[in-house]
C-alpha cells in the first residue's frame, strides 16, 4: 500500500493568536471538548486532503499558491496550499454565526 500523502500545515501568527484566544472563549463557555475536536479535525484535514477538502477561490500565480476555503462544524477556515509543495498555510480560521462561540469576542 502507498504511503498517504502529508502536507506540512504552517499557521500564521494571527491565525494561532486567534485560535488561541478562542479556545479561552470555549474553556470559559463550557465548549472545549468541541472546540478541541473541531481544531484536531481542521488540522487532520489540512494534512491529509486539503485540496479535496475545500473549495479552490483564487490562484497566486507568481507564488505557486491556490487560496481554498472549507468549513467544519461552525469554522471557516481560509489556507492556500503551495502547487509544487505539499505545504499548506493557514490564511484565517473565523467562526460562523451559528458558533456557540460566535458573537462572544
Amino acid at each position: 500500500m502507498a504511503a498517504e500523502r502529508r502536507y506540512k500545515v504552517a499557521h500564521v501568527r494571527v491565525v494561532l493568536d486567534r485560535v488561541e484566544k478562542l479556545g479561552r472563549m470555549a474553556a470559559t463557555l463550557g465548549h472545549w471538548v468541541w472546540f478541541v475536536d473541531a481544531m484536531r479535525a481542521i488540522e487532520d484535514r489540512l494534512q491529509s486532503d486539503p485540496e479535496s477538502w475545500g473549495d479552490p477561490q483564487f490562484d497566486y500565480p507568481s507564488a505557486r499558491l491556490r487560496n481554498f476555503q472549507a468549513y467544519h462544524e461552525q469554522f471557516v477556515v481560509n489556507y492556500a496550499i503551495h502547487l509544487d509543495q505539499p505545504v499548506v498555510f493557514v490564511r484565517s480560521i473565523e467562526l460562523m454565526s451559528g458558533s456557540p462561540l460566535f458573537g462572544q469576542d
